[in-house]
């Protein structure tokens, strides 16, 4: 649902414009193609997409004028999209992660604007299974505010992962310091600090597997620097997959991505993980769909 790209070959380096869309594509296990199943209010992106049973919710992000503050809740019924508008954010927020922690929805990071030079330090919560829930303002973690984190969530914990933190250098590219640090909340236990990633991760994937959790992708930075200097020539974001096991307290590696797509986001369809489009390199749209089954 949502999304933006580029006008033909042209890219922000060549004075490209950013198109954004407000489709919504739906695929069955048993069709051959994807269909266009309806649209959103508007055309948007960069918000944080969260799967609930039987429903998909869009919250926050961005549209060509500015930033969204809403929560919409899509769901199919009879083959047609049905829209629904939850409340209102604390306030207008892009390029932040959330996960479901059992019926709660929580959101942590992002931009108050995309021109924004100061990440947020935001932590919200949405009870889905309360009628007329609103959005509730918990303590955040230690250190920095980001864009762009990793989340995920198991029976009782959520995972923030990774990020940028801004460094008020306006660019471009805007100057980020990306992260390697991992948070875990607890609800009635607050926050911990986990152990360093082995590098860092923006705007990569997390899914759950048992007590674990996997870290898919995401941005190192090594090359952020360099991006409007590398252009096409630019070889693409992360591929490894890094495991944190809470048994052992501590990050392994888990093997390694067949593309290295970012900016997107991670479903659980069936018995499969699917990552549909992305960025493959910067501002270079992929059109690829990638599953994963569990072992």
């Amino acid at each position: 649902a949502g999304g933006s790209h580029w006008t033909g070959v042209p890219k922000p380096w060549d004075g490209g414009k950013k198109i954004w869309v407000d489709t919504i594509y739906t695929l069955r296990h048993d069709d051959r193609s994807w269909r266009l199943a309806g649209h959103l209010p508007h055309a948007m992106g960069y918000g944080a997409a969260i799967s609930a049973p039987g429903a998909l919710h869009c919250i926050g992000g961005q549209t060509s004028t500015g930033t969204l503050g809403t929560t919409y809740r899509l769901r199919l019924r009879n083959d047609e999209i049905v829209i629904d508008r939850l409340a209102q954010l604390p306030h207008a927020a892009s390029n932040m992660a959330g996960a479901l922690l059992g019926n709660t929805v929580l959101v942590a990071g992002g931009q108050a604007e995309s021109s924004s030079l100061n990440a947020l330090h935001s932590f919200w919560s949405l009870e889905l299974s309360t009628h007329g829930s609103k959005w509730k303002v918990l303590d955040p973690w230690s250190g920095a505010g980001m864009i762009l984190p990793v989340a995920a969530a198991t029976e009782d914990s959520f995972y923030l992962i990774g990020g940028a933190a801004l460094t008020g250098t306006p660019g471009p590219p805007v100057g980020r310091q990306f992260l390697r640090t991992a948070f875990r909340y607890r609800p009635g236990r607050g926050w911990e600090k986990l152990p360093d990633l082995p590098r860092p991760a923006e705007a990569g994937f997390a899914i759950r597997e048992g007590h674990d959790i996997l870290l898919i992708g995401g941005s190192d930075g090594v090359l952020a620097d360099r991006e409007f200097e590398l252009k096409d020539q630019h070889p693409g974001f992360c591929r490894d997959v890094l495991r944190y096991s809470p048994a052992v307290d501590r990050w392994s590696s888990e093997g390694e991505m067949p593309a290295s797509l970012v900016t997107s986001g991670i479903v659980q369809w069936g018995d499969e993980w699917v990552i549909a489009g992305g960025e493959d390199r910067p501002a270079h749209r992929s059109a690829r769909v990638l599953a994963a089954r569990e072992k």
